[in-house]
């Protein structure tokens, strides 16, 4: 397996076991010296192809949501371009591994995140946000005389069947009537898995006299493809 800087990103046991695991696949390995397992050399003259400037399909009739993940230190798989400039698919998502090169499946610190990569790409679609108003107060007697209202909303990702992780979740906008203005709409609430929840405070500003309004608060979500949603709630 390659390394980085003289220093191996796996652990002496995986790759025993990633060795015996190889060998185990093919029943003849053992019949020679040193023990090797048969490869079939189609994926090879495929490479061969590529490189000689021959692509052997034209990936820009790819449509399918594509996923590409490649590590910083992969020397085998080192354009990035790839996803911007041969596929035509409508979603699409490119993820770099740090510290992990061409074998990050073996990897002890990439693993984990290659793993979990694939399984939120796998499982993409419009989170199930919902948005509730909490409370609503004068946060001091500052605020209560600048007419500066503080109002607490949560924001709940359904646990239900179809629904999906919130990645990124963020305030994007707030409005109000009868003059009052919002003094913090933007915000980053991070990721909302499903099944949980998160509260954030916006402030408003009512003008002299003002007795009620109503506000709507905007905001955006992505899913595991890095596909955006948008979300009006009032």
């Amino acid at each position: 397996m390659q390394s980085m800087g003289g220093e191996a990103p796996h652990t002496a046991e995986a790759e025993a076991e990633v060795s015996r695991i190889f060998l185990d696949a093919d029943p003849t390995s053992s019949t020679r010296t040193p023990p090797s397992i048969r490869r079939a050399m189609g994926p090879m003259v495929d490479l061969y192809e590529i490189w000689s400037g021959r692509p052997v399909f034209d990936a820009s009739l790819i449509t399918a949501p594509t996923l590409i993940i490649r590590g910083d230190h992969d020397l085998f798989s080192n354009d990035p371009g790839y996803i911007d400039t041969l596929t035509n698919a409508p979603i699409k998502r490119y993820v770099v591994l740090p510290s992990a090169t061409h074998w990050a499946l073996f990897e002890t610190q990439a693993a984990p995140q290659l793993l979990s990569e694939v399984s939120k790409f796998m499982s993409a679609g419009r989170p199930h946000l919902s948005l509730e108003l909490t409370g609503a107060y004068w946060a001091g007697y500052a605020d209560y005389t600048g007419g500066l209202l503080s109002v607490d909303f949560r924001i709940s990702n359904g646990n239900g069947a179809g629904n999906y992780d919130g990645y990124n979740v963020r305030i994007t906008g707030a409005n109000a009537s009868n003059g009052v203005i919002p003094a913090s709409p933007a915000l980053a609430m991070g990721n909302v898995p499903r099944g949980s929840s998160t509260t954030f405070t916006i402030k408003y500003q009512i003008p002299p006299g003002v007795r009620f309004f109503r506000a709507t608060v905007h905001g955006t979500a992505e899913d595991g493809a890095g596909v955006a949603y948008s979300y009006p709630g009032s």
